[in-house]
């Protein structure tokens, strides 16, 4: 983001214009600005999905349309000009061709376009989007509901905490239901999707940031990748959180063979 969160944040102020974000993105825009409906894509709220599909005019600030925000790409954004702003060259029109590129620092293109617009109407119909597809949290049955763990977790944590995670669903449900007051305090392994990449990010996080919490979110798959660094954690004797969400499977792996496999399982199961 080129240290431009305040940039952007002063031109989502002037314009009103509805705003959602890709994984690592997250904390960029503020969980309270009216107008924010969560994060986009596969994983991501039903309001973001929608907007994004009904939009006549896309301002993608650092986004590389990858397959998980966008899915098919020609079915993507369908109605929607598409600006693109980016620090790298390599990124414009890579993925998705757009209508304007504009390559730079955020610092100077986002005040270039900030000006008031007319689009009270749109407002007021991402708004009740967001109303109307907001998460649920009634309780499913299980002992512990993850997304309303996650939620609370996130309601009393210091508001500078720094969360680091696994891959997984755990990974998206922190994703989904925790809130993070700037991208730096979201530290997670995305398009590479390392198993075992949060706990020694949280020791990373603990020693740069020795005075703020730092809490460790995993699974059981993803957790047993690099226990070791249990052994780290003792050493420095580093006060870090760790919550491990045991679900005794795969859960990601066994949630796309349900719904893309017809339930044919396989290798969910770390310990079978």
């Amino acid at each position: 983001m080129a240290q431009a969160v305040p940039a952007l944040r002063e031109f989502m102020a002037a314009t009103h214009i509805p705003a959602t974000c890709t994984l690592k993105g997250l904390g960029a825009v503020p969980a309270e600005y009216p107008y924010y409906l969560g994060m986009l894509g596969m994983h991501g709220t039903k309001a973001a999905n929608l907007a994004v599909q009904e939009c006549d005019l896309l301002i993608a600030v650092g986004a590389r349309f990858d397959d998980r925000v966008t899915g098919k790409l020609n079915t993507f954004a369908p109605h929607a000009k598409v600006i693109h702003m980016d620090i790298d060259p390599a990124e414009m029109n890579k993925l998705r061709q757009v209508h304007v590129a504009l390559q730079g620092d955020l610092n100077a293109l986002l005040p270039a376009l900030q000006q008031p617009l007319a689009i009270d109407v749109w407002c007021e119909h991402n708004a009740a989007m967001r109303a109307e597809h907001a998460w649920r949290y009634d309780h499913p049955g299980e002992a512990i509901y993850a997304p309303l763990l996650l939620k609370q977790l996130s309601d009393k944590k210091p508001a500078d905490s720094v969360v680091t995670t696994d891959v997984g669903q755990h990974q998206m449900w922190s994703a989904q239901h925790m809130t993070y007051t700037r991208p730096e305090n979201f530290i997670t392994s995305s398009g590479l999707g390392t198993m075992g990449f949060g706990l020694p990010a949280a020791v990373g996080a603990q020693v740069a940031r020795p005075n703020d919490t730092v809490i460790c979110i995993s699974g059981d798959g993803s957790f047993m990748v690099n226990v070791q660094e249990l052994g780290t954690v003792k050493r420095k004797q580093l006060p870090l959180k760790i919550v491990l969400l045991d679900n005794q499977r795969l859960g990601m792996v066994r949630q796309w063979q349900q719904l893309f496999f017809q339930e044919r399982y396989s290798e969910n199961h770390p310990d079978r």
